[in-house]
């Protein structure tokens, strides 16, 4: 396998990753919705139930950020090759600029997975 191609298969599954997590961000704050209770008026969530709110909420941010943070990142970068270097020249990136893409990227999907465990636990809490 070519490095080429290497590379095309992480870009497929990365995507395929960011809006699976989206979609899972956005089911698992219509799971926390369900387990809403009114008292008076107000909604009251149980503090496990919230903490998956949250961290859905946070998955969703952290996604959106990721987004942002690479339009800026290579419209820099491609702005200072574009002055250095003529436009059909082929620019590596240094690795460096993936770096915060990466930690975003990751982030985005620890905040959906201790999502659904903290609702698991809620659940397995209510079962026992």
């Amino acid at each position: 396998m070519k490095l080429a191609e290497i590379w095309q298969n992480y870009e497929t599954y990365t995507k395929a990753a960011s809006e699976g997590a989206r979609s899972l961000s956005f089911g698992g704050i219509a799971v926390v919705w369900l387990f809403k209770a009114e008292q008076h008026g107000a909604i009251h969530l149980d503090r496990l139930v919230l903490s998956a709110g949250l961290c859905f909420v946070a998955a969703l941010a952290l996604d959106i950020l990721h987004y942002i943070c690479g339009v800026i990142v290579f419209q820099i970068f491609g702005n200072i090759r574009e002055r250095k270097t003529s436009s059909a020249q082929n620019a590596d990136n240094p690795r460096f600029l993936n770096w915060p893409l990466d930690l975003l990227f990751w982030a985005k999907l620890l905040a959906v997975v201790a999502g659904y465990v903290c609702l698991l636990v809620y659940l397995s809490g209510k079962l026992t």
